[in-house]
């Protein structure tokens, strides 16, 4: 069985390794010219170090800190948070676009006469009580605990009580043969 990680710290930025490798060599005096010259490596891979083109790799944070004095450790872990948070806030805005593809679906039936299943929803005196996208995202990730957009592939928006109103307590995500029996009375998919 897992267990959920409770009140992990999860940061909402992070810096290249290559900016702090600037301001080292800013506080140290050194060109990016002469550190390139020390540590065997181009002008042009230093630079795109810095500007956050390129990653650090374990090579060149040995090389780093042989010349800084500070651990390779430490320039790897720099890097590989950076790279965790671009992957993080990669899945993140995935999900975001997803969930507002689906909130905005959401609306068009609820509000939308001549939408095609506007009968069943809105002509239904079926609405949306999420105030705005945001409050909807935050229901969806916070009490759903949908963090990830796989989470939901494959997966429909459903209202658990069919007349009910799209609002928390009433919406979860469902399998399309799940979604379908839950309609008013009628036909069953098997």
């Amino acid at each position: 069985m897992t267990e959920a990680i409770v009140n992990q710290f999860v940061s909402d930025y992070a810096v290249h390794p290559g900016e702090i490798l600037e301001e080292i060599l800013e506080a140290q005096s050194i060109s990016k010219t002469e550190f390139a010259e020390r540590s065997g490596l181009t002008p042009k891979t230093i630079s795109w170090i810095v500007t956050g083109k390129n990653p650090v790799t374990s090579e060149n944070a040995i090389v780093f800190e042989r010349i800084l004095g500070i651990s390779a450790e430490v320039w790897n872990n720099l890097d590989a948070e950076f790279r965790l948070f671009q992957a993080r806030q990669k899945a993140r805005d995935s999900l975001e676009v997803r969930l507002k593809s689906i909130f905005d679906a959401i609306l068009y039936r609820c509000n939308v006469p001549k939408c095609k299943g506007y009968h069943n929803y809105g002509g239904r005196g079926i609405k949306c009580l999420f105030k705005n996208f945001a409050e909807f995202y935050a229901y969806v990730t916070d009490v759903l605990w949908v963090i990830d957009i796989q989470q939901i592939d494959g997966l429909e928006i459903d209202r658990i009580d069919n007349d009910g109103n799209y609002e928390p307590g009433n919406i979860r995500f469902v399998t399309h043969k799940e979604n379908a029996n839950n309609r008013r009375p009628g036909k069953r998919v098997a």
